[in-house]
């Protein structure tokens, strides 16, 4: 991650960690704004 903070924070985790956290956020963020939610499974 290029952020120092976000770097300090989540920078020791593994790759399927940070894949798992990241779709976490996807989801989370297509259900707040009432979106879909698309993942690259999907295509």
């Amino acid at each position: 991650m290029a952020d120092k903070q976000t770097t300090r924070l989540f920078g020791g985790i593994s790759d399927d960690t940070n894949k798992r956290l990241r779709q976490l956020l996807v989801q989370y963020f297509c259900a707040k704004t009432g979106g879909p939610v698309f993942t690259p499974d999907d295509r």
